[in-house]
């Protein structure tokens, strides 16, 4: 089983430390973040947005950030932090945070390869209970135990163990430790037998897992001896998974042991549609020469030694492309990216291929540990630089914001006129005060009038226009009676009416007089507030955009620091590209020697061949030559 690793040193610590520095640029989201947001961005596998995310106040759970710590690379830190959770009281979908705390103390023991440590941690997790982790605990807590060559300690651990895809990894694992152990298949296939029962067969992992244990069980059966045994795991591989061509190529060779030279044939025939980078295709091109010589096929034999020679010889040439691309312009410009690769063709005697040479290649190299253990650290790298690149450019839109922002403060204080604002004030406050006058020297007096409402004095202000042009026309009516009498009754009218407004000035004096306090005060403390403000503004127009121009320049600082983490992060992403190009063209390399080796010896055995037709050719001339003779004397 290949068991999830966790990369340590991936990049520098200062990267990371930048990062969760600029990230705590903005107040605290702990009123927004929450922690299902955190675990969101984990389990969508988004390890360095969570990161940024969290700050001390926005994680209640202290697993989250270790555990996204541990996945980022830093297991220093990681493990210092569990360390400390150990001593938490918080729960975790109901189980004790310390609980999970131990357990994963345990996976960090075993991928540190400290598996007497390791075993001690997930026992102490198994015995307290973790919940939904009980399976994956088993698996690592077995495989501690058979990596300390216990493996009668695993299989009592994994007795009781359910069914699932954890337990089948882990009884494929025990089967393996017996294969390398015993001299005979038989525990090994039991344990390989109980692997294929566990497994739930509901996933591509599953299946491909599946393959795998009958492959080892198919390949072990065939070194003891047992082909017709070997062929019933054999079968049962899938032909479009991964295992396919080297599964064909044993299962050819099971009917080879059993002298079934014609159907090893057709499984080996079968292999020569997959690429030769997989493992079994070029065996299975060396093997078909020989089950058609078993066959009697002499002629097919050297035709298919002259085949294989003639694929080797290109797949050789391929490799040599390949290694020349990644020599000039490093893997991952070659392979990673669009290059002259993608041009590449396969050249193959079969089917279709379903992979360019280039992701072919690069599958293959993934299978080197040493080179997908780079290459996820290639992969964590590029995530920084473009989450560095987004910041970067967040950053420079803000700085030029802000550069507007104190721009524009300087184009508006040249709009104000604050010498007309302040004669505007000085206008408003005098004539506050007039009429503050005028209210004070009407109440004292009692004046209802110069009190009451505007509608109120405006008629009483017409009353007494009216009352004037009446007074005024009566010495023009003195001899018209008629007109006189209408005069005097409009007088008297307006006298009333004089009355009534008076008389209504007079009940609502208090009321009134309250109110015209109540809006002088009300004015006057708008003065006040308009007088403050232009003090502001006076002193603000004085000092100029000061605030913004010093954060403007601690915001710098922080550009700096982006800046800087993006150099260093590229100029690390470009050394290890070097360093994975070398781990690349080493692999490569050994590739080409095998192709080479592989085509020098379908060669021999070519001539061997042609040699063998020639002495047979020879011998029959001999036969039919003494057949000739034979009869000229009889």
């Amino acid at each position: 089983m290949k068991a999830p690793r966790f990369q340590s040193g991936a990049f520098k610590y200062s990267l990371f430390v930048c990062a969760v520095t600029l990230g705590a640029l903005s107040p605290c989201r702990a009123d927004v973040l929450t922690d299902a947001e955190i675990k969101y961005e984990l389990l969508k596998g988004d390890t360095f947005e969570a990161l940024v995310l969290m700050s001390d106040s926005a994680v209640s759970n202290p697993l989250d950030k270790s555990l996204a710590l541990k996945n980022f690379g830093m297991l220093g830190q990681s493990r210092a932090d569990l360390q400390a959770a150990m001593n938490s009281n918080a729960k975790e979908e109901g189980v004790p945070v310390r609980h999970l705390a131990q357990y994963y103390l345990g996976l960090d023991a075993w991928t540190r390869g400290d598996y007497a440590e390791a075993e001690a941690f997930l026992k102490k997790a198994r015995d307290q209970g973790v919940g939904d982790e009980r399976a994956r605990l088993d698996f690592y807590l077995s495989d501690a135990m058979l990596k300390q060559d216990r493996p009668a300690d695993a299989a009592k651990l994994l007795g009781k163990a359910k069914e699932g895809l954890w337990t089948s990894y882990a009884y494929y694992n025990l089967g393996l430790l017996y294969a390398g152990q015993d001299s005979e298949p038989a525990r090994a296939i039991i344990s390989l037998r109980v692997a294929e029962a566990m497994n739930p067969k509901d996933s591509e992992q599953a299946l491909e897992l599946l393959d795998n244990i009958n492959f080892a069980a198919g390949y072990l059966s065939l070194n003891a001896g047992e082909p017709e045994r070997s062929l019933s795991f054999l079968n049962k591989i899938r032909t479009e998974g991964e295992a396919a061509p080297r599964a064909l190529y044993i299962h050819g060779v099971a009917h080879a042991d059993a002298k079934n030279y014609r159907a090893a044939i057709q499984s080996w025939y079968r292999v020569k549609k997959f690429p030769l980078v997989n493992a079994g295709v070029a065996e299975a091109f060396m093997a078909l020469p020989y089950a058609y010589e078993k066959e009697g096929y002499i002629a097919k034999s050297a035709t298919s030694w002259l085949e294989a020679i003639s694929v080797f010889d290109k797949e050789t040439r391929t490799v040599e492309t390949i290694r020349e691309t990644v020599n000039s312009l490093g893997v991952g410009a070659a392979l990673f990216r669009k290059s002259a690769l993608d041009d590449l063709e396969w050249f193959l005697s079969e089917s279709i291929a379903t992979n360019s040479p280039k992701v072919s290649y690069l599958n293959f190299l993934m299978s080197d540990a040493k080179f997908a253990a780079m290459a996820e650290n290639a992969l964590q790298l590029d995530e920084l630089i473009t989450n560095l690149e987004d910041w970067q450019r967040d950053l420079n839109v803000f700085d030029r914001m802000l550069e507007e922002r104190i721009n524009g403060y300087y184009r508006r204080i040249k709009q104000v006129n604050l010498a007309d604002q302040h004669v505007k004030r000085d206008a408003f406050q005098a004539q506050w005060k007039k009429l503050q006058a005028e209210f004070v020297k009407a109440e004292s007096e009692k004046d209802f009038l110069r009190v009451s409402a505007g509608d109120t004095q405006a008629l009483y202000s017409k009353v007494q226009s009216l009352k004037k042009t009446v007074e005024s026309l009566k010495p023009k009516t003195a001899k018209q009676p008629e007109n006189m009498k209408l005069l005097v009754d409009a007088s008297d009218r307006l006298e009333r009416l004089e009355g009534v407004l008076v008389w209504s000035a007079q009940e609502l004096f208090e009321r009134n007089a309250r109110m015209t306090r109540d809006t002088l005060d009300s004015v006057e403390r708008e003065l006040g507030r308009y007088d403050g403000n232009l003090e502001q503004l006076s002193l603000l127009m004085k000092q100029g955009p000061d605030s913004l121009v010093e954060f403007k320049r601690n915001f710098a600082q922080y550009s700096e620091r982006v800046a800087s983490a993006l150099k260093s992060a590229r100029k690390q992403k470009s050394e290890l590209d070097k360093n994975m190009s070398a781990v690349a063209l080493e692999v490569l390399d050994q590739k080409h020697r095998a192709l080479i080796t592989y085509r020098e010896k379908s060669e021999q055995a070519l001539a061997h061949t042609y040699e063998y037709i020639s002495l047979l050719q020879i011998d029959m001339a001999n036969q039919e030559k003494q057949k000739s003779n034979g009869g000229i004397a009889k």
